[in-house]
């Protein structure tokens, strides 16, 4: 360990020893980097620098509610464990432009939790937090963007907003209504929102703010049929990744439903994920989204889930087919990583969901009890509540010289999850054998770093996308001396190929072909 903080609050609870604990919750950022994530020329420091810290302390105010809340609080910590600065969000509710309606409902539920000695509101429940870095609009003069400025995302309150470092001051907002202006109007309402940023300097859209709209139910107004006592008051059925222009308000790039190709409004909800998820920028412009997945109880209990788990099962429920609040059982929801081109074109996805199994490099689908949320019977599984990736654009040489321009493809190695391998269009990677993809598009597949390039070393899944939907995207295998007899074949809308050649269609999930590589390990199709 090399740097720790708890110094927040000294809690003492009856019977336990008093101690000191930070009350962190969601977020932190080091010094050196805004996001976290990569960016050039920004690098966290790991040896000295100050960290902004995310946390809870309660407080009391009035203006909100007579009742206590768990107030978010952002601190400023240098490298000796010391407070340096700090922010409190209920100091500050006079600026965020409330309405009467929805300070009614805050005043008599401020998202109240029944927790003992006494319960508390839960009112903003801050999920996002980071530094802008610098930027254009601050470089042409606009202080709302000032480099050190802090922006922040409120989940139940709908609302996002730029703190001043120097004043405290709230300066920019979006929310908590989207219908008090043209530009909100277009924009539409957001929702239980995560992982709020602004794009840093150096990658596609720099200065613009990119937002996972959850969708779901989120904020305060007044009664509704939608929301009987104002808390969650506004409710949609499906997500959105936003990228927005904090200048003109307006959205400049978007991934919802329609770009991922559901039909509106039937099959919204096949992009939904209303807890949870994130969104980052990567160097080669495409924005790297984690999201959750539907699955159902049958579909569950056919990957190998305990039916006894009363989180999912029926036994043991208020009635046949409902969860421990009385909702239909639905299933649980697994996690999953799409990496998404400017054009809505998935170029990379990796599943939860396709790596449920008994190997050592697999998840069990029983490790643990899952969540059951209170609002519906499904369960919150592996709550996957961040993305980050490291990678850097690489020098391309000798025979991957040429890598795919829109196409990845993508292997889990047998020894180790940590030892996946991605190619994109600026990454490419040296000492892999190849697949190659027809009309001048290549993927480069590669084994577990210890073991030689074999078929052996090659275990599924193999996935692969091409540029435009709905394409058909072919994957050739090469000939190999350890390729044995047998061939699981494997037909759809296409004409079979040649031996040891699968073909599909990324939109439809028809396929065709025949492989040769090893039973039990088979070639899947994109779900």
């Amino acid at each position: 360990m090399v740097w720790k903080f708890d110094r927040n609050e000294y809690i003492e609870d009856p019977g336990i020893p008093g101690r000191w604990m930070a009350r962190s919750h969601h977020d932190y950022q080091r010094e050196g980097s805004t996001t976290g994530y990569y960016a050039p020329g920004m690098e966290p420091k790991t040896d000295s620098g100050n960290t902004l810290v995310l946390a809870h302390r309660n407080a009391r105010n009035p203006k909100i509610s007579d009742k206590q809340l768990l107030d978010d609080v952002i601190l400023e910590v240098d490298w000796d464990g010391d407070i340096v600065w700090e922010w409190h969000c209920n100091e500050h509710f006079d600026e965020m432009g409330f309405r009467e309606g929805p300070k009614n409902t805050l005043a008599r539920d401020p998202n109240y939790r029944q927790t003992q000695p006494e319960g508390m509101g839960d009112w903003m429940h801050i999920n996002s937090m980071s530094v802008l870095g610098p930027n254009k609009w601050h470089d042409a003069g606009d202080e709302r963007f000032h480099p050190d400025n802090i922006i922040v995302d409120g989940r139940e309150a709908n609302i996002i907003f730029i703190i001043s470092k120097a004043t405290g001051k709230i300066v920019w907002k979006l929310g908590p209504d989207y219908d008090n202006s043209p530009e909100a109007k277009a924009i539409g309402w957001i929702i239980g929102q995560h992982h709020c940023h602004m794009v840093p300097r150096g990658l596609p859209g720099e200065g613009n703010i990119l937002i996972f709209d959850n969708g779901g139910w989120g904020g305060y107004d007044v009664p509704n049929p939608g929301s009987p006592t104002g808390v969650k008051a506004a409710l949609r059925d499906h997500s959105r990744v936003l990228e927005i222009d904090p200048v003109t308000m307006k959205i400049v790039w978007q991934y919802t439903p329609t770009e991922a190709g559901f039909l509106a409004p039937m099959d919204c909800n096949r992009f939904y994920s209303p807890f949870i998820s994130g969104m980052q920028r990567l160097p080669n412009g495409n924005t790297a989204i984690l999201i959750w997945e539907n699955k159902t109880y049958d579909e569950a209990l056919a990957k190998g889930r305990d039916p006894k788990d009363k989180a999912l099962s029926r036994n043991g429920m208020p009635a046949p087919g409902q969860g421990p609040d009385g909702q239909p059982l639905q299933g649980i929801w697994p996690d999953a990583i799409l990496e998404v081109t400017p054009k809505g074109e998935i170029a990379w996805e990796w599943h939860v969901w396709d790596n449920i199994g008994t190997g050592p490099d697999q998840i069990d689908i029983n490790w643990h009890l899952p969540l059951s949320m209170g609002y519906f019977a499904r369960a919150d599984w592996t709550h996957w509540n961040s993305i980050s990736s490291t990678a850097r654009p690489r020098r391309s040489s000798g025979a991957m010289a040429t890598p795919p321009p829109t196409a990845w493809a993508r292997l889990l190695p047998a020894t180790t999850t940590t030892a996946i391998r991605c190619f994109s269009a600026r990454t490419t990677w040296n000492g892999c054998p190849t697949a190659t993809f027809p009309s001048s598009t290549t993927a480069h597949i590669a084994p577990a770093p210890t073991a030689a390039p074999s078929w052996k070393s090659i275990p599924p899944p193999i996935r692969w996308s091409g540029s435009t939907k709905p394409r058909i995207t072919t994957v050739s295998i090469p000939t190999s001396s350890q390729r044995p007899r047998n061939s699981p074949t494997a037909t759809g809308s296409s004409p079979p190929p040649t031996t040891g050649i699968f073909s599909k269609s990324p939109r439809t999930s028809r396929w065709s072909g025949n492989t040769t590589i090893p039973s039990p390990p088979t070639i899947r199709p994109i779900a």
